[in-house]
């Protein structure tokens, strides 16, 4: 299975139950660093409001 896709499912698991409502997107660590400066993309508002919930080392 595609790593993305695995750790998006495993997400999806992980928030069940919490309560409220909200979105988990993941992307890799080489695009996320190509697009976090890039008003308008996925990656600029998580670099600049969101906080990490899981870092792959």
């Amino acid at each position: 299975m595609n790593s993305l896709r695995h750790e998006k499912m495993r997400s999806e698991f992980a928030k069940v139950g919490l309560g409220y409502p909200f979105d988990v997107f993941v992307m890799d660590t080489e695009r996320f660093e190509e697009s976090k400066n890039i008003f308008g993309g996925l990656a600029y508002p998580a670099q600049k409001y969101g906080r990490a919930i899981d870092e792959a080392a």
